[in-house]
Order: structure tokens, then C-alpha cells, then sequence
């Protein structure tokens, strides 16, 4: 072995290494130089090179140590070449080095600097160690193993010097620190991290000794109006609280330096510019710059103050108007009950105890129970389905003195149906208020508004097919007329006037749902109704059962959109034909009086029941099996949209008529 680093006594020793090209012989004397008072000796070595071999003396006690250190250790000649290395070393660089030349092969060894780029060889320690005659000391070194493994090695060297002062070969220390660089680098990214989150948050955050700012990120800074942290320097925290406030903060803090937390805390701080900002404190004490200090985190509640400031102005209105209307309810019992039975709602009152103290008309039309069978008795008990609900909003408006309001989805006893109610409750000075309103119609138009603006995107899509059918229809049918009479003839020809009559029903569904959604613009113009009419009569499929009478003038002409017209007057012919199944006469008649025209359409067909009439022109109301409920809805609005109005009469069993209106001008 070549290199022992403490020895007990004066020895030389001789030894010999063999390799490929070449044999040397290194001789080590060492002399004890100095004794520590740690006990520890300071050893000189020498060391000779020769090209003659003196012999060989075996040193396994010397390798067994090298080899049981935990760093590499070689020895290279003035050229880069190794002339030893350790088992360490061996394991550090994934192959045995010895013989290899470091200044012919440097690049073969991959050495790169921390950033990956290559590290210079002019820069290795090994030969600036040979270049100035000084150890080199710590040198971080990453290098690329052949099997692809990337380590960080700092790198240590010194100079070896014969008998006459002369470099003669170099001693290099390698240490594995790769687990530290990946520490440090972890570490690294950690506080980055939380540099990060620090410098971003919208929370002020400090660090203060004593009073003194040690640290402010930027959102402190906005806060307590500073551009800079030197605004801060001359500073103390206390500066920046109210006066009134300041002994409570101190107290707190002091806790804090006992290691206590700071619990959250509303307080209020004075900016540079004397501007007061509301700001919830919380923190503890920290290790910072090797002292212990305080950290305190602010939270600017400015919009949350005033949210809060504006709901209690707000409740405060609030219950001003409910106990005045509470005030007038019981200083005049009368008026009470006039006002509310006045009311379209339902408008049920209850005391405390639930006991219902008031029913107004239009709840005993909702709920089809007469005040004086409801009166006196448990809200629960009448209307049972009210406690198949949450009942929070009932003992939030007692408990709180807070309205409530939520939606209720039941059988309605009016009309027998699933509808929509919205239930409203308010405290008063008895017990509560509540009013029910029947929102099923308002629910069922913004679901048709819905299904119109989707018809309205699809309609398009859905007609260009239909009237590729009709094509198609129209070109079969003319096929076959040129065929011989048969039953598969007669039966195809059925077939296909049944499909044509299904692609006009599915035509009509889509143009009522258009109709129904979109923003009706009519378009003036001259239009003479009796032409008019005669189309739409000549264009509908009415039965031969059916007698057609038209009595309207020849030049009977009126200012209106002919389009939303012809729709109008269409419905309502469908309708009049739809509603004489066994036949029946259908009239179409129109006048005019000084300032409009009157159209009038009637049948003596089925009629129409008593409880329809009321919903007649409601979307989805309708009395037949196969249909959509709207042809009447749809009417109604375009006989609006043209500033005129439509009625009807109806007995059950009778007919019907219906009764339009269009101004003149």
C-alpha cells in the first residue's frame, strides 16, 4: 500500500506497485513532527519514485484501513495517472480506476459542474494541486457514472513532494455527498415554497422583536400603506394600533413570548396615512434569525365589517317593518283582516304554539278548508303535508325573528295536480306569518322558455329532415300513380298520407315552441282576411263530416303581420276541427266596428269543461289525449304581440267560439 496517515514510531517502509506499462516503487518515511494536546500526532511523509524495483513488503493492515474509511482515497502521478485507489474509491466511480490516465481520458470520466455543464479540466483539483503546490480543498464535482447514476463528490487534494522538494504525485480525497445536495436542494425548493406562499398571500404577515419589524411581505407592507420595508425601520407595531387597543396587544404578546398562541382577534390598525382598517390578528412565537420572536398574521375584514354592517342595518329595517305592521295588525283587528283577506296569496297566521289565528280567503281557495274548520287548530293538524318538509325556516323565524322563505312540492288541493309552492314565513308579535304562493305556472314557463329556446336552436336541425321526407313523400306518391291499381297501392298510398300527417303534427309541435319562446316582431302590412282565410281553409285537412262557413267580405282588409295572423287563425281552426271528432259545422266570420276588427271562430263541438276554462290559455293545459297544451298559449301571445285581445264562450256540449280583437290602425 502506499499511504498510511498516523504512525506510533519511526519506520520506513518500501513498497512496489505493478501496472500495465509501467513499475514504480514508492518509499514513505514518516517522522513524528508535532504531539497536539488533543493526543493527536501530526505525521510528514516522505515519498520516493523510482523505475527500479526495491522490493515488495505487504500491507494489509495499511489497505484493511484505507479500505474501511468511508471516503475514496487514490493517488495519481503528476499526469492524472492512478497509481492507487481504495475500495471506497473504486465503489464511488463504478470501476477500478487504476492506470487510468485522468489528463488523456478526462472526458471518458464525465465530470460536470452542480448545473450539469461540463466541469474544466484545468479546473480539477488534481492538477491544480500539481500547477501551484498547494492543497486544494472541497472541490464539488458531479460526475456520470458509465451505469448512468449521477453523484456528487467534493473532492480534496494535496501535493506529494520527494527528497528534493519536487511534485511528485498527488493524494485525493473523495466524499459522497450527494445525500446532502439532495437535502439542500429539497430544502431549497421547500423555502422557495414558502417564499412564495409568503410574497403571494393576501394576508399580511410580520415578524417583530420586541416591537421592532424584523420582517414584512408584501401584502403587510399594502396594509400598513408603506411602499418599502425601510418605511418600517424606525418603526414599532405598536405605532400602528389604536391607542385604545394597545395594552390588550401587549398583554397578548407577552403571552406569546411565554410560547403561547395567539388566538385569533378582531382589532383595528392605523395605516401611514392615518386610514383605520378592521383586521383579524392571529399568531405565536417563531425562531427567527437565531431569535425568538413574534409572528403575527392580519387579515384585512374591511368588506366583511361592512357586509356585516349592512346586514344589521338590514334586519334592523327589517324588523322595523314587521313590527310596524305588527302595530297596525293588532291596534285594528278590522283592518287586519281586510288587508289580508284582500291579499292573492294564501295567507295563513299561527301563535306560538302553531295554533292557526288567521286564514284569509284565497288560503281557503288554495287549501279548499274553510277558515272557521281551520281556525284554532295545529297548523299541522289542517294541512299535514307542511310537516313532511324541513321545518328550520318554522322555528328560525321564532327563535331568530328572521323571515324565511322555501320551496314546497305537493298535491295541490285546488286543482288535484303535483305543483310548486313557495312558502314565506315572518315573525310577528303573536307568533308567525306565512304566505303560500302557487308557483307552478311561473315554474312551468321557465321550463317551456327553456324547451322554446331549445326548439328554437333545433328547429332548424329538425325541419331540414322533415321536409327531405316530404320530398321524398311527395316523389312516391307520384311513383305511384303510374302504377296499376292494386291493394299494396292503395295501402302504400294510406301509408303515406299517414306519415305526411305526422310530419305536419311534429312541424306544428316545433313552430309552437318557437312561437311560444321567441321575441315576437310583427310586421305590418295591408292583409286581406278574407283571402286569407279562404287559404287556410282550402290548406287544412278538415274532414268531409265537417261544413266550412266563410262570411267575410271580399274586401275586408286589415293592417297586421299576415304570418303571425295565419298562425293564430290556424290554431284555432285545428282546435275547432279537432273538437267535432263525429262531425259538425265550423264558422269563420269577421267584422268591423270605429276602431277594430273582430274575427270570430266557432264549432258546435264538445265544449269546453267548467274547470279548464280558468287555465284555458295556460301552457300544458289541454283536454285532449294527443296533444302539447300549447296551440291556445301560443295564440294568446301572438294576439297580444299585434296589441289585441281574445276571448271565447263555451257550453259543454254546445260548441265554443272564440272572439278575436285587432285594432285598426
Amino acid at each position: 500500500m502506499y499511504y498510511y496517515s498516523i504512525f506510533k514510531s519511526f519506520t520506513e517502509y518500501t513498497i512496489s506497485q505493478s501496472t500495465v506499462q509501467h513499475k514504480y516503487t514508492l518509499s514513505y518515511t514518516s517522522t513524528i513532527f508535532k504531539r497536539l494536546p488533543e493526543n493527536k500526532i501530526i505525521v510528514v511523509f516522505r515519498m520516493d519514485f523510482s523505475s527500479t524495483l526495491l522490493g515488495t513488503i505487504p500491507f494489509k493492515s495499511l489497505e484493511t484501513i484505507l479500505d474501511s474509511i468511508p471516503s475514496g482515497v487514490a493517488i495519481t502521478d503528476t499526469k492524472g495517472r492512478f497509481l492507487y485507489i481504495n475500495s471506497r474509491g473504486i465503489e464511488l466511480f463504478g470501476f477500478n480506476t487504476l492506470g487510468f490516465n485522468l489528463e488523456e481520458e478526462f472526458t471518458k470520466i464525465k465530470a460536470l459542474k452542480r448545473d450539469g455543464s461540463p466541469f474544466p479540466e484545468r479546473e480539477m483539483p488534481i492538477f491544480n494541486s500539481v500547477r501551484s503546490g498547494e492543497p486544494v480543498r472541497n472541490v464539488e464535482v458531479m460526475i456520470k457514472r458509465a451505469d448512468g447514476k449521477r453523484l456528487h463528490i467534493l473532492v480534496s487534494s494535496a501535493p506529494l513532494y520527494d527528497a528534493n522538494s519536487i511534485i511528485i504525485a498527488t493524494i485525493v480525497i473523495f466524499n459522497d455527498i450527494t445525500k446532502q445536495i439532495q437535502t439542500e436542494m429539497e430544502l431549497k425548493e421547500s423555502e422557495d415554497r414558502y417564499r412564495t406562499v409568503v410574497e403571494t398571500t393576501v394576508n399580511a404577515i410580520v415578524v417583530h422583536l420586541n416591537g421592532r419589524f424584523l420582517f414584512a411581505n408584501p401584502a403587510a407592507l399594502r396594509l400598513f400603506g408603506a411602499e418599502t420595508s425601510q418605511d418600517l425601520e424606525n418603526r414599532k407595531i405598536w405605532d400602528f394600533i389604536v391607542p385604545s387597543l394597545r395594552k390588550s396587544i401587549e398583554d397578548r404578546i407577552s403571552e406569546s413570548t411565554e410560547g403561547k398562541r395567539i388566538l385569533p382577534n378582531q382589532e383595528e390598525i392605523i395605516r401611514l396615512d392615518g386610514r383605520r382598517v378592521p383586521v383579524e390578528a392571529v399568531g405565536g412565537p417563531i425562531r427567527y434569525a437565531g431569535k425568538n420572536a413574534i409572528l403575527v398574521i392580519f387579515r384585512d375584514i374591511t368588506r366583511q365589517v361592512g357586509l356585516a354592517e349592512k346586514l344589521t342595518e338590514y334586519t334592523s329595517r327589517l324588523e322595523q317593518l314587521v313590527e310596524a305592521r305588527t302595530r297596525q295588525i293588532i291596534e285594528n283587528e278590522k283592518q287586519y283582516h281586510e288587508i289580508y283577506d284582500s291579499f292573492g296569496e294564501a295567507l295563513i297566521a299561527t301563535d306560538w304554539e302553531f295554533n292557526v289565528i288567521h286564514w284569509n280567503k284565497a288560503a281557503e281557495r288554495v287549501t279548499t278548508l274553510k277558515a272557521a274548520d281551520a281556525l284554532g287548530k295545529k297548523l299541522y293538524t289542517v294541512l299535514p303535508e307542511m310537516t313532511t318538509i324541513d321545518v328550520t325556516p318554522y322555528f328560525e323565524a321564532l327563535q331568530q325573528k328572521k323571515p324565511a322563505r322555501f320551496m314546497m312540492n305537493v298535491v295541490s288541493h285546488e286543482t288535484k295536480k303535483l305543483s310548486i309552492f313557495e312558502i314565506s314565513t315572518y315573525p310577528s308579535s303573536k307568533g308567525i306569518i306565512i304566505i303560500i304562493e302557487d308557483k307552478t305556472e311561473e315554474e312551468q314557463n321557465k321550463r317551456l322558455s327553456a324547451i322554446g329556446a331549445t326548439a328554437g336552436m333545433v328547429g332548424h336541425d329538425i325541419r331540414n329532415p322533415l321536409q327531405a321526407i316530404e320530398g321524398d313523400l311527395y316523389l312516391l306518391k307520384e311513383y305511384l300513380v303510374s302504377m296499376p291499381k292494386s291493394q299494396t297501392k292503395i295501402e302504400v298510398t294510406e301509408s303515406i298520407d299517414e306519415i305526411n300527417k305526422n310530419v305536419s303534427y311534429i312541424n306544428k309541435i316545433v313552430a309552437d315552441l318557437q312561437d311560444y319562446a321567441r321575441q315576437l316582431n310583427p310586421e305590418y302590412s295591408a292583409v286581406n282576411f278574407c283571402s286569407l282565410a279562404q287559404d287556410l281553409i282550402d290548406h287544412t285537412d278538415i274532414p268531409s263530416n265537417i261544413e266550412v262557413s266563410l262570411k267575410v267580405d271580399a274586401d275586408f282588409t286589415l293592417k297586421t303581420d299576415p304570418t303571425l295572423v295565419r298562425r293564430a287563425v290556424t290554431n284555432l281552426i285545428i282546435n275547432a276541427v279537432q273538437a267535432m271528432p263525429t262531425g259538425g259545422k265550423l264558422q269563420i266570420e269577421a267584422q268591423k266596428t270605429d276602431s277594430e276588427a273582430q274575427i270570430t271562430i266557432s264549432d258546435n263541438g264538445t265544449g269546453i269543461p267548467d274547470e279548464v276554462k280558468p287555465k284555458l290559455f295556460t301552457p300544458m293545459t289541454t283536454t285532449k289525449a294527443k296533444g302539447q297544451g300549447l296551440g291556445l298559449a301560443v295564440v294568446k301571445r301572438i294576439i297580444e304581440a299585434l296589441k289585441g285581445s281574445i276571448s271565447f264562450e263555451s257550453e259543454l256540449g254546445e260548441g265554443t267560439e272564440f272572439i278575436i280583437r285587432l285594432p285598426l290602425d
